[in-house]
């Protein structure tokens, strides 16, 4: 258990984009069907509560079974339980996460990313008002603003990047 044992570069990376076009797929599924069903239309009027609802049942099955997230799982990597005393790797077999462990992965893995895109369609939304209400305004605020506002979310500060809104 080596190097052998680590993921390369291109699973990582895979891994961290499924969730993304797995999302995708899901929204062109439902606007697919939702020209024929009234309740694919309503679902995806709300596609973001309801993935985000398929998402914490998805994640919480496989973080229960594999001790993984959904897209870890699938390149058959895990999570390991890390005592805050040792910061090394331990020797031996790895630990299994703990429960609280878990809990937080899952509220890490679902309710954070469901929160960001919240706040970019809030921000989103409050831009294109601005816009539609001056007409001719300046363009470049615009911009600086949205410019402003993007590394407060990519840096997760989350409650700044509310107050710079309003």
């Amino acid at each position: 258990e080596g190097i052998e044992a680590l993921p390369t570069f291109f699973e990582l990376y895979a891994a961290e984009r499924l969730v993304g076009t797995l999302q995708d797929a899901m929204s062109y599924a439902l606007s697919v069907y939702g020209q024929r069903s009234a309740f694919c239309r309503r679902l995806l009027d709300r596609q973001d509560e309801f993935f985000f609802l398929v998402r914490v049942l998805l994640e919480n099955a496989t973080l229960r079974s594999s001790h993984a997230s959904f897209s870890e799982a699938v390149y058959g990597m895990r999570r390991v339980a890390q005592s805050r005393s040792s910061r090394r790797v331990p020797q031996g077999p790895p630990t299994m996460l703990t429960p609280a462990q878990r809990k937080l992965s899952l509220v890490l893995l679902t309710l954070a990313p469901f929160l960001k895109a919240k706040l970019m369609a809030m921000y989103k939304s409050s831009v294109s008002e601005e816009v539609g209400e001056d007409g001719d305004g300046d363009e470049e605020t615009d911009l600086s603003a949205a410019a402003a506002i993007l590394p407060l979310l990519k840096q997760g500060r989350y409650s700044q990047a509310v107050k710079a809104i309003s």
